[in-house]
C-alpha cells in the first residue's frame, strides 16, 4: 500500500486515509502494510493519524524514509506504533550523501540515531539501503557507508532503475509474489516499479485485494511480459544483485 506515491512524470499525490480504511476492513486476511513506494511516506498529511489506525487495527505495517522528516514528535509516534521495520534510504557518506540527497547529512544522521534511541531495542528492525548508481558517484562509497552505519543497523546495497531497454529473457518472479501496490488514484499493480499504473489489475476503490489477485487481469499481466517489464533495467555492477531479473523456468 503506498500512501504517498511521486511518480517521476506526476505531481505529488496521496492515497485517502478513508481508502486505507477500505483496504484494512475489506481485506481482514492481511496483516502488513507496506506505507511507501516512490515517495516520501513522512510527507503524507495524515501519516501519524494512519500508523495508529493500523496499530489500533492491530496490523504491522513498514516503511522507506530518507529521514529528513524524522523529528522528535514523529519519532516517538512511531515507536509508540506496531511499525515491524524501517528502512533509511542512506546513498552516501558526508558530502557525497548531500550532493545526492540535497540535504545535510549530520541532521539526518542525527534524526536516525535519535529515533534508534528511543526504539525498543530489536523492535523495529533497522535497515539501511544503498540506491547505487554511477550517475549518483556513489559506488565507491559503499564500504564508507558499511562502516558507518553497520554499528546500527543491517546495511543493504541495491541497483538504481535506469528505465532503459533491456534484454528479459525470462519472466520476473515478482508478479507472482501476491505483493500488490496500489497507488494514490487506488489504481493496482503487482510491482513497485509500475509507478505509473501501467499495468493495472484492479482497483482498491472498488475491489478487494483478493478479487485482484483472482482476477483474469493478473493472470494475464503473470503470463506476459509488459512494457514495464522491457524497461525495467538496472545498474550493472559487481557490488549488488539483481533484484528483478530473476527468470523463471515455469508460470
Amino acid at each position: 500500500m503506498c500512501p504517498v506515491n511521486r511518480g517521476m512524470k506526476r505531481a505529488k499525490t496521496f492515497l485517502p486515509f478513508s481508502l486505507i480504511k477500505k483496504i484494512v476492513a475489506e481485506n481482514p486476511q492481511v496483516q502488513s502494510f507496506g506505507l511507501s513506494n516512490w515517495g516520501e511516506p513522512l510527507l503524507h498529511p495524515d501519516f501519524q493519524v494512519i500508523i495508529k489506525y493500523l496499530t489500533c487495527q492491530n496490523k504491522g505495517f513498514y516503511l522507506n524514509t530518507n529521514a529528513t522528516l524524522l523529528n522528535e514528535n514523529m519519532a516517538k509516534c512511531l515507536v509508540q506504533s506496531n511499525l515491524t521495520s524501517i528502512t533509511f534510504s542512506i546513498d552516501g557518506v558526508g558530502k557525497t550523501y548531500e550532493k545526492i540527497r540535497g540535504t545535510n547529512y549530520q541532521k539526518v544522521k542525527q534524526n536516525i540515531l535519535h529515533f534508534l534511541s528511543l526504539r525498543n531495542q530489536n523492535n523495529p528492525k533497522i535497515t539501511v539501503k544503498i540506491m547505487v548508481t554511477v550517475s549518483m558517484y556513489n559506488e565507491k562509497d559503499g564500504d564508507k557507508i558499511v562502516k558507518e552505519w553497520s554499528p546500527y543497523a543491517t546495511v543493504t546495497a541495491q541497483p538504481a532503475i535506469t528505465f532503459k531497454l533491456d534484454n528479459r529473457k525470462g519472466k520476473c518472479s515478482q508478479p507472482f509474489l501476491n505483493h500488490l501496490v496500489v497507488l494514490s488514484n487506488g489504481t493496482v499493480t503487482l510491482c513497485c516499479v509500475d509507478y505509473e499504473g501501467t499495468m493495472q489489475v484492479g482497483n482498491a476503490y472498488n475491489q478487494s485485494l483478493n478479487e485482484i489477485l483472482g482476477s483474469e487481469q493478473t493472470r494475464f499481466i503473470q503470463q506476459n511480459q509488459s512494457e514495464v517489464c522491457r524497461f525495467c533495467s538496472e545498474y550493472q555492477t559487481d557490488v549488488v544483485v539483481d533484484r528483478f531479473k530473476t527468470e523463471m523456468a515455469t508460470a
